[in-house]
């Protein structure tokens, strides 16, 4: 597990200094627009960065329940019906994700072969796909975990590297 959450760590770095590039990229951008030298590249850019931030955030939001819910199945009043229920759930997850983590594997090999790029910068997408592919990976990993923890009726471990971010009572 202690790899698993390094891995979730890195990618969470990674997702942090993407918003804060393409805020400062945004922001410059519209500064420079408005002195009517806009940056050559910015959508380029954005686009990458957007695509970074989002699949490097989902393995922390994931492990931490930083994401948002919607109870479509709902919860049951026996304890055994509910483990289950999260079983199941995070097996049609680590379906979803494990296609993504095989078919970005596969697009990166495709935007290699034929060189698909950035329209403007002409960045090459092949890196992209594969950091997609790791992102998506270590999430699959961290719900294959949940899922051996719930079967053997353990308690999910929780993230090492999050923080107690809740508001305190007052008293």
């Amino acid at each position: 597990m202690v790899a698993l959450d390094r891995a979730i760590a890195v990618l969470t770095g990674i997702s942090v200094s993407m918003l804060v590039a393409l805020t400062v990229l945004i922001v410059t951008d519209a500064l420079f627009r408005e002195l009517g030298v806009p940056l050559e590249g910015t959508r380029d850019l954005t686009s990458l960065g957007l695509a970074m931030l989002t699949l490097c955030g989902i393995p922390y939001a994931g492990k931490t329940d930083g994401h948002i819910v919607v109870d479509l199945i709902p919860e049951f009043r026996r304890e055994g019906l509910n483990r289950a229920r999260a079983i199941f759930i995070r097996v049609v997850a680590f379906g979803i994700f494990g296609l993504l983590t095989f078919q970005s594997w596969v697009r990166a090999d495709e935007a290699a072969e034929f060189g698909e790029a950035t329209n403007i910068l002409e960045i090459p997408f092949q890196p992209f796909f594969f950091v997609m592919m790791i992102a998506a990976g270590v999430y699959s990993l961290v719900l294959l975990s949940e899922m051996a923890f719930l079967a053997a009726n353990r308690p999910i471990p929780e993230f090492e590297g999050a923080r107690d971010r809740s508001i305190p009572a007052s008293e």
